[in-house]
């Protein structure tokens, strides 16, 4: 007796959470409809659409008393929209698309019939088609959920694709990848791949009813913190500046093409500079800050990179990979962390220091200052 006045409560706890977080997540929507950046649009749509689904389903089992396979229908269709939103969120953000056409409805065409037949089904239950859907139920739910699970996979390749693209994009213009590259969105995709699957198991598992809906309530918690993650990450992310926005710039020099001597001469130029000046101890450093320091359009010197078959990034990191062997075999900075002598050399992330300097050296930065 105790026992299930214990569970109870909590469940009750659980319950106003869950209602808290539907809020949060409406209010989220309003924040990213309101920001200027029209890519945050697309977050709100989803924020608010898993809010509308958390609140819903949240209605049906507790009103409805809805059995697994019920609820299983009833949550599908806002499973599908996760994937393609994220993907065009990510398109919108590199600069690949900014209007969203006609032929883009294609990837919603899942979802629109998904609800369409949810809505015959629990408006009119006694028609042909709510009959034919009741006696196949757990048929159906099988077929859709694996489609869901296919479909989420499918957007997480296209996603990590755009990303791939994105970052070697970002490599011609930037000598730091930091905050740039987009990691959260496909990772969140694989947290929803797994709360689904946990949600599905646990709804097919014969345990007791009231231990169901109490694991129930918990993964729906675990939605809503995916929510704030969501909303939240949005409304921090920077704005990505690509090589694929600067089309004016492209334009205005595309033409122009620089000859083999020249080119010579502005590596030599450059070379000089680099040794003298040491621009890549900036962090920060951009293809544009250094064109202008050299007198030549972003254009150009992405060119001449392109003609020496290198990248900006891997051009800038090299010379703070030299600067930080050098730190390292320097007795009096010893005492210096491999963090510290990192931000010496130029670096702003320690990940980013450890994987260049073995991918340069082939040994750790700790075994480098051993040897």
């Amino acid at each position: 007796m105790q026992y299930s006045i214990h569970i109870h409560y909590i469940e009750q706890v659980v319950s106003l959470l869950i209602a808290g977080g539907c809020i949060q997540g409406f209010v989220l929507t309003f924040l990213l409809f309101h920001k200027k950046r029209y890519y945050d649009r697309y977050l709100g749509i989803l924020t608010l659409f898993f809010s509308i689904n958390i609140a819903l389903s949240e209605f049906v089992v507790s009103v409805f008393d809805a059995t697994p396979e019920e609820y299983l229908f009833f949550f599908g269709p806002f499973q599908l929209i996760l994937g393609p939103v994220l993907y065009f969120y990510i398109r919108s953000m590199i600069g690949q698309s900014s209007n969203f056409a006609l032929k883009n409805i294609t990837h919603f065409i899942p979802v629109c019939l998904y609800i369409i037949i949810s809505i015959v089904y629990h408006i009119v239950p006694s028609s042909p088609m709510g009959q034919h859907i009741t006696s196949q139920m757990t048929t159906i739910n099988i077929f859709i959920w694996c489609m869901i699970f296919i479909q989420l996979g499918f957007y997480i390749h296209l996603i990590e694709a755009k990303r791939k693209i994105h970052r070697n994009n970002l490599k011609e213009c930037r000598s730091s990848l930091k905050g740039y590259e987009l990691k959260w969105p496909g990772q969140l995709i694989k947290v929803f791949v797994v709360l689904n699957f946990s949600n599905v198991i646990i709804l097919f598992w014969y345990i007791g009813d009231h231990h169901r809906i109490g694991i129930q309530k918990t993964i729906a918690l675990l939605y809503c913190f995916c929510i704030y993650y969501l909303g939240y990450r949005g409304l921090l992310q920077k704005h990505v500046i690509n090589m694929e926005l600067n089309k004016k710039d492209s334009n205005k020099y595309g033409r122009s093409s620089l000859s083999k001597e020249r080119i010579e001469y502005y590596w030599s130029k450059l070379e000089s500079y680099m040794e003298k000046e040491k621009p890549y101890l900036i962090p920060a450093l951009k293809l544009t800050d250094l064109a202008e320091k050299l007198g030549l359009s972003p254009h150009h010197l992405s060119q001449i990179f392109t003609r020496m078959n290198r990248s900006f990034y891997e051009y800038i990191n090299s010379y703070r990979i030299e600067t930080c062997k050098k730190i390292l075999k320097d007795p009096s900075k010893k005492h210096l962390s491999i963090l510290q002598l990192a931000f010496e050399g130029g670096f702003n992330s320690k990940t980013t220091f450890n994987t260049l300097f073995k991918n340069a050296t082939g040994l750790t930065p700790t075994q480098f200052r051993r040897n």
